[in-house]
């Protein structure tokens, strides 16, 4: 090797080893040029390197290369100290030398500015994290990106605490941006709000990876966390805007519980303020990973606090679809899953809110739509809690959308076994089924299937169950139930108008046949009795009124009168508070109201006219009828009086004699209402009795 240097005259010389004079005097003949060259050449003076702009990254980059050259000096201090023990042992030990290496043991080990986070919190000054971003949108004023990086690295410094829970447990749910002071809490506000959306997306995802990159370093990660919280509770939807990328993200972290702990944390975070987007979250991206045992204790625990927190679920009938819902029933209600025991109790007991968000009213779906996966799960050897569950929703699938008896048809033949054991489940419970099933399509689809089982080749796997089970069905729906209450109904009505066209017929009802009957048989004296007994104990009871309610009327408004004025108030407070709340849609009342009664004014003459219309045809084909059938009428009313007064005369000389008849009824009827006026009376002679005294 060689090296050069300058001489006093100016000119260079080449220092090294002897054989190397020869060439150098060589090159320092007369040549063309000559010496003078270089001295007369223009001089060429270096300029400084360009500064760099100065951010926040660039601190940080100084703040580790600095650490870093304090690690290597101490690992190299500490190297010669071995050598130089190993050299002489007998030297004795640097003074220092025990401290420092208790000072590097700690700083491996993450000893931190603050015991707590609440403490680190204590000390934000929210004037420097003005200055931060202020100098940042100086430097950047048309990149927002980095005033976000900038504030949640700052932040994110100076919250120097151990992460102790990646979940904050034991926390509350606002945990731990609820300890954020205020001035702090509006720096960030600001800052996030006055970036736009897709901004924000991006700073979501940006805190999720540096999360996840400090807490694989070993170092604090709140400032993040904190942004996270805010994010997803300020814009719910900023945890559903790139989902595909974040269960990316979940798949590579699925091995570091902590961290992945720590990401789904931050995403269950929009659930405490939307309970859609928080099902969404919960559905697309927390499911998949349920069957992991590190996640699924803490998964279960979300979807619990999500319908803890919100009981109006309504709105959110969308978020649910057969997507979803399935996995969820699979893991409800299929042993010897990944769940254990109790972890699968626990989401049995949130499983019907679910199905209700899932079978919900939507315009999005319709029940339809899972009638095809549940007939496949529907198999013979399905586990009987599944079988059950899978039977009540397919049931409930044909009774409210027909649609599904279409898909029952076209997936038939695939599905025999499946078909199988849904027909013989509606021949188990035909008496709850029939209630509710359509029983047209039912009959069509059973008629249907029975055509396609004598189509089918003899060994076909499930024909003959399915065979068997469609002739049950057929009997069943064929087999007639006897209509007691049309029975009842049309007697009823019947004698309602024989009655009233025998009083047509005579003018009046003292005249008429059945007052004649009535007469003859006793009943309606017997009535006559009745009804003057109820007169005369209505009048007695009337004047007993008159006299005695006043005297307790007034006792007992002496002793419940503040009860009834306090009761008054707070109805009065109630109708102030009601009138208050419902002055919105007495407004939206106020402007829809007209334009329905516009709608009703312009739509009822028609409507009326058409009903005019109607009601003169029918008018006219009930008298042209009427003409027709009148005299055969008249024939049968005259036939079915002569039988109803000879089955009377019959009845009474054969039947109601003895303790049977009219007398005795009438006897016996009297010895009723004699002793309910003795008891009656003997009450109330008690009753003056006690309230005298």
């Amino acid at each position: 090797p060689f090296a050069s240097k300058m001489a006093s005259t100016g000119k260079w010389e080449t220092v090294g080893a002897k054989k190397n004079k020869k060439s150098s005097s060589k090159s320092n003949g007369k040549k063309p040029g000559g010496p003078g060259v270089v001295e007369r050449g223009p001089v060429i003076e270096h300029a400084k390197p360009i500064e760099t702009a100065q951010t926040i990254w660039s601190s940080v980059a100084e703040l580790e290369a600095e650490e870093e050259h304090k690690e290597n000096k101490q690992v190299q201090a500490n190297k010669d100290q071995t050598k130089s023990s190993n050299a002489s042992p007998k030297s004795p030990k640097k003074p220092g030398a025990d401290k420092k290496k208790q000072q590097g043991k700690e700083k491996k080990a993450g000893k931190r500015e603050f015991r707590t986070v609440e403490d680190a919190m204590k000390k934000l000054d929210a004037n420097v994290l003005k200055t931060v971003v202020q100098d940042t949108k100086l430097k950047f004023p048309d990149n927002p990106q980095f005033w976000l990086n900038d504030l949640a690295s700052v932040l994110n410094l100076k919250l120097d605490a151990p992460d102790l829970d990646p979940t904050f447990y034991q926390q509350p749910a606002d945990y731990p941006l609820s300890t954020l002071p205020k001035p702090v809490y509006s720096v960030l506000s600001t800052t996030v709000t006055s970036c736009p959306l897709q901004v924000q997306n991006i700073f979501f995802e940006h805190c999720l990876y540096m999360m996840m990159k400090e807490m694989t370093n070993g170092t604090p990660t709140y400032g993040y966390r904190i942004c996270l919280q805010y994010l997803a509770q300020s814009r719910p939807e900023v945890t559903t805007a790139n989902i595909p990328k974040i269960a990316d993200l979940l798949k590579t972290t699925v091995n570091r519980p902590n961290v992945c702990l720590s990401i789904i944390w931050g995403l269950s975070q929009s659930g405490s303020k939307d309970l859609a987007t928080g099902l969404t979250v919960w559905l697309q991206l927390l499911l998949p990973h349920l069957g992991i045992k590190s996640l699924s204790s803490y998964i279960i625990g979300i979807l619990e606090n999500l319908f803890k927190n919100h009981k109006k679920t309504k709105a959110s009938h969308s978020s649910i679809g057969p997507h979803e819902f399935f996995p969820v029933l699979d893991f409800v209600f299929t042993p010897n899953t990944a769940l254990s025991q109790s972890l699968q109790q626990r989401l049995q007991a949130v499983y019907p809110k679910i199905k209700d968000l899932a079978l919900g009213p939507s315009a999005s779906k319709t029940p339809s739509q899972y009638f095809p996966s549940l007939l496949a799960r529907a198999t013979p050897n399905c586990p009987p809690g599944l079988k059950t569950e899978v039977m009540e929703l397919l049931v409930h699938c044909l009774t409210s959308d027909p649609q599904s008896f279409s898909n029952w048809r076209q997936m038939y033949t695939k599905h025999l076994p499946q078909s199988g054991v849904l027909m013989r489940y509606m021949l188990d419970n035909w008496d709850k089924v029939s209630r509710v099933l359509p029983m047209k399509f039912v009959q069509e689809t059973v008629q249907a299937f029975s055509i396609t089982n004598e189509e089918m080749a003899a060994h076909t796997p499930g024909r003959e169950e399915c065979r068997s089970a469609c002739k049950e069905l057929l009997l069943k729906m064929k087999k007639p139930k006897f209509p007691w209450g049309q029975l009842l109904f049309t007697i009823l009505l019947l004698v309602v108008a024989i009655l009233g066209l025998d009083i047509y017929t005579h003018g009046s009802f003292q005249a008429s046949t059945s007052h004649r009957v009535l007469k003859d048989s006793g009943l309606l004296a017997v009535s006559q009795q009745a009804w003057g007994k109820i007169s005369v104990y209505t009048r007695k009871g009337t004047d007993w009124a008159r006299e005695w309610v006043p005297y307790y009327y007034s006792m007992v408004a002496e002793v419940l009168d503040p009860y009834i004025k306090l009761l008054w108030q707070n109805m009065y407070d109630f109708g102030l508070w009601l009138a208050e709340v419902s002055a919105p849609l007495r407004a939206w009342l106020d402007k829809k109201v007209p334009l329905v009664l516009e709608w009703i004014d312009a739509k009822v003459p028609v409507v009326v006219a058409t009903i005019s219309q109607v009601m003169s045809k029918v008018n006219l084909a009930a008298q042209e009828y009427w003409a027709v059938l009148k005299p055969h009428v008249m024939v049968v009313w005259s036939a079915v009086v002569d039988n109803v007064q000879a089955v009377g005369s019959w009845l009474g000389n054969n039947v109601f004699i003895g303790k049977l008849s009219p007398e005795a009824l009438q006897a016996s009827m009297l010895m009723v209402w004699e002793y309910l006026w003795t008891s009656s009376t003997a009450a109330k002679q008690w009753i003056v009795e006690k309230f005298s005294a």
